[in-house]
């Protein structure tokens, strides 16, 4: 069977920059905030000088676009080779689960919740994504579970898969909750989803 996708997001070269430099500045959003991060600290940590930083993102504005575009890319890798990956549409829906998850671990509510106050055209790259790659994808997989057998055939298809981001939502950016049960919220999520619309 051919192997997943690699998830880890900056395990190849950028678009633009260098992986390094995305690596230790995605370490310190995480840790401290963009607002709070300094192109002086990423520089630094990354080996080089805040001159040469800027010759690969001139501002942190670019910096923090940068990061989201090889991210988005890197998740339309996913989705174009997870179908021919996955056995059946069961398979690829528990795939793409499986890296939505792994996702929501590098991108924490915090973190989105600034960057779609500071930096909306960033935030706009995953609204698109979702609205033109992602949602597609899903109506893609009803139609294949349908004509393999494994799903219902009359259910709605718009609102089930409304329903489902609506949710998803809720668990990613609910910053009351904990790791484990953010976790543990987006699993249930992701099973009453799917159970919904396997057949008995």
């Amino acid at each position: 069977m051919k192997s997943i996708v690699s998830h880890s997001i900056f395990d190849t070269p950028v678009k633009a920059g260098d992986p390094i430099i995305m690596k230790n500045a995605l370490s310190y959003f995480i840790k401290k905030g963009v607002k709070n991060t300094s192109m002086q600290e990423v520089a630094l940590k990354s080996g080089m000088s805040r001159k040469k930083l800027y010759s690969f993102c001139e501002n942190k504005g670019k910096l923090v676009m940068t990061m989201f575009e090889h991210i988005v890319f890197k998740s339309e890798q996913f989705l174009s080779a997870c179908p021919d990956i996955s056995q059946d549409a069961a398979a690829e829906m528990n795939n793409l689960f499986s890296y939505i998850k792994r996702t929501v671990d590098i991108l924490p509510p915090s973190l989105c919740r600034e960057i779609k106050k500071y930096y909306p055209d960033a935030w706009q790259l995953v609204h698109e994504f979702r609205e033109k790659k992602l949602e597609p994808f899903i109506m893609q997989n009803f139609e294949r579970g349908i004509a393999e057998n494994l799903y219902q055939s009359k259910f709605n298809k718009d609102v089930t898969c409304w329903l489902y981001f609506w949710h998803l939502q809720i668990a990613v950016e609910d910053c009351s909750l904990n790791n484990e049960r953010r976790y543990l919220l987006i699993d249930n999520i992701n099973n009453c989803f799917l159970q919904g619309i396997l057949k008995n």
